[in-house]
């Protein structure tokens, strides 16, 4: 982490620091020296298993951001120096099923939070956490897919993320708040909720292996991902954070894309398992991005960020963590 230097005192906010991403952003902080004063929010409904390993070293508030006097009163209490908004309905799939959902929680929170830095707080620095999906359909003849990429996004989830970059482009513009515009590309690691696409490759390989099933069953196997660890992902908003441009967005990716197919072949090496792969069209989407494979080299430029993992550092901690549940 000898990339990763904070000031001492420095006070950090993190929205859904519960979650997958949050958990261990979290623990990027908690490892730094000096450690920093960290204060999070949490639903009442929130899962607190992700963290229980750290839960008291956070100072948590009750917040449900979709409610602005609660967003207010958090930005008020914590006066944070750094917010990295996490806080979102991130499933793709699930945005098909609920778009109104995902659009009114994930735009919604956004405007509420940077309502209440403008008003609040103005020198704080705001991380957003946008998403790769904010540029959807792309031709092959746009990869890799640079910042200046056009955006189509094909999910409501999409459009509700490139919403949130808009609002935070104008915040950093027109308000002059320090905002900071993420697109992170596909990312995993162990605490991944089993509904994403790694940790169910490898859940059903263990399976086979046990003797549970006798092949894969997964969708579109043509797609073509880039995928990051999460630990890189972390140290790569705090370094943003850090030393990121107000209103400029920085893709985080590997650079380096893999299909479904590819995927699986490294499961069934790593697992030792021989067996083939039936396709369930129940686990298509109704709209699927073909290839996302994107270009990070912004990021490197101007941060000095780079990832230090691999898709197969990805696979056997994500195997590590499911065999020790």
């Amino acid at each position: 982490m000898n990339d990763l230097k904070i000031e001492r005192d420095i006070r950090i906010l993190i929205t859904g620091a519960t979650g997958f991403v949050g958990s261990h952003l979290l623990e990027t902080y908690l490892s730094l020296t000096p450690k920093p004063h960290i204060f999070a929010t949490k639903r009442w409904r929130s899962d607190m298993s992700n963290v229980a390993h750290i839960e008291k070293e956070i100072t948590w508030l009750p917040c449900d951001l979709t409610d602005p006097s609660c967003t207010n009163f958090v930005i008020q209490e914590t006066q944070p120096d750094i917010i990295h908004h996490l806080a979102a309905m991130s499933y793709v799939k699930y945005s098909f099923d609920m778009p109104a959902d995902a659009i009114f929680n994930n735009l919604i929170s956004s405007v509420n939070l940077l309502e209440a830095v403008r008003s609040i707080s103005p020198s704080s620095t705001v991380l957003l956490t946008g998403s790769s999906e904010e540029y959807g359909v792309v031709a092959e003849n746009e990869l890799p897919i640079s910042e200046t990429n056009p955006t189509r996004p094909a999910s409501p989830y999409g459009i509700s993320k490139l919403a949130q970059t808009q609002l935070g482009w104008i915040y950093a513009k027109g308000y002059g708040l320090d905002v900071i515009l993420t697109r992170a590309f596909n990312h995993s690691g162990p605490r991944r909720s089993l509904s994403f696409i790694l940790p169910k490759i490898i859940l059903q390989g263990i399976e086979i292996q046990q003797g549970k099933r006798n092949s894969f069953e997964l969708g579109n196997l043509d797609a073509y991902r880039d995928f990051t660890h999460v630990k890189d992902i972390c140290r790569a908003y705090i370094m943003l954070a850090l030393k990121g441009n107000s209103g400029e967005v920085y893709n985080i990716c590997s650079g380096t894309a893999y299909s479904i197919k590819e995927i699986i072949d490294k499961v069934k090496k790593l697992l030792d398992i021989d067996v083939g792969i039936k396709t369930m069209k129940s686990n298509f989407r109704p709209l699927d991005v073909p290839f996302l494979l994107g270009d990070n080299t912004k990021i490197k430029k101007e941060i000095g960020w780079k990832p230090k993992f691999t898709l197969d550092d990805i696979l056997r901690d994500i195997y590590n963590w499911l065999r020790g549940m």
